[in-house]
């Protein structure tokens, strides 16, 4: 999910249908996962794997998982 913006760190969350860019502080990290310090929520959709068609404001639709 996480990409550079200039020296900053990145990412895309959904809200209202659409993508909206968050720069992010990274925290700790491992081959596979990213600690994120501030810049999304708990509960915050976020856009695991953007493809490059995907902008600030583009329209989205997703699917939650089910429980």
């Amino acid at each position: 999910a996480l990409f550079r913006r200039g020296d900053a760190w990145a990412l895309f969350t959904i809200e209202g249908g659409r993508a909206r860019e968050r720069t992010v502080t990274a925290g700790h990290e491992s081959s596979t996962e990213t600690e994120i310090l501030s810049g999304v929520q708990p509960g915050d959709l976020v856009i695991r794997h953007p493809t490059d068609r995907i902008r600030e404001g583009s329209r989205v639709s997703y699917t939650l998982p089910r429980n």
